[in-house]
C-alpha cells in the first residue's frame, strides 16, 4: 500500500506547468513547495525519501495544495476525492484579486474538456502563471 512518501512524491512530479516567460514545462520545485509551506527545501526531500514524517499541519497543508483527501496522501485510500477537495481551491483561485478573467476561462476550458484528475494541476498551473505575471509588474 502507498504512504506519504510516495503519493507526496508522485503528486510533486505529476504537478507541472508552462511558464510563460520560457515556454516549457516545469516541474513545481522542492523550493517552491517548501516555501508554500514554510518549510525547508531539505524537509521536502526528506518527506519524498521517507525519511522523516509530516506533520498534522503540513497533511493539511499537503492535502489542501493537491486538492486530495488526507486518506489518500498517507495511502489509506486509493480515492483522492478531487471532486470534494477541489472546490475550496478553485474558489479561493477564483476570488483572488490578482486573477484575472481569461485566466479563470482558460482554466475552466481545461477542466471540462479533461479528466477530473487534472484539474488540481491546471489550477495550480494557472496560480503560477499569475503569480510569474504578477512578479514581472
Amino acid at each position: 500500500m502507498a504512504n506519504f512518501a510516495d503519493r507526496f512524491s508522485l503528486l510533486r512530479a505529476f504537478f507541472k506547468y508552462t511558464s510563460p516567460s520560457s515556454n516549457f514545462e516545469k516541474t513545481i520545485s522542492a523550493a517552491d513547495f517548501a516555501q508554500k509551506f514554510g518549510l525547508k527545501r531539505r524537509i521536502i526531500f526528506s518527506y519524498e525519501k521517507g525519511e522523516i514524517k509530516p506533520s498534522f499541519d503540513v497533511l493539511i497543508k499537503s492535502a489542501d495544495y493537491f486538492c486530495v483527501s488526507i486518506d489518500y496522501l498517507i495511502g489509506r485510500s486509493d480515492d483522492p476525492e478531487w471532486a470534494i477537495h477541489l472546490p475550496r481551491a478553485e474558489k479561493l483561485f477564483f476570488n483572488h484579486p490578482d486573477t484575472w478573467t481569461e485566466l479563470i476561462k482558460l482554466y475552466k476550458n481545461d477542466k471540462a474538456t479533461n479528466p477530473i484528475s487534472l484539474a488540481p494541476v491546471f489550477l495550480r498551473s494557472y496560480e503560477y502563471i499569475r503569480e510569474e505575471n504578477f512578479k514581472t509588474f
